[in-house]
């Protein structure tokens, strides 16, 4: 299949810790997506948009760590209807 034949270099890539372009990999997995989302397109200009790995590597890694914690749903018992 091509798709997975085109995501095995960018997996590569992201994760060699020498690798230095990180941020323009990860804007071309986003264009690969916004392209290819035939379901409900999302149609925006990319200029201006701060395409930044080292976010999203650190937000996944905080959102497994509360997944192993099992707190990722802790926020949501919080919630209440009864001022609604």
């Amino acid at each position: 299949m091509k798709t997975e034949k085109s995501w095995t270099p960018w997996q590569r890539n992201l994760n060699d810790p020498k690798n230095r372009e990180n941020n323009r990999i990860f804007a071309e997995i986003g264009t690969v997506i916004d392209t290819t989302d035939t379901w409900d397109p999302f149609f925006h200009v990319a200029e201006g948009i701060d395409y930044r790995y080292d976010i999203y590597e650190s937000v996944w890694k905080q959102v497994q760590e509360m997944r192993t914690r099992r707190g990722l749903l802790a926020p949501g018992t919080r919630i209440s209807t009864a001022k609604l």
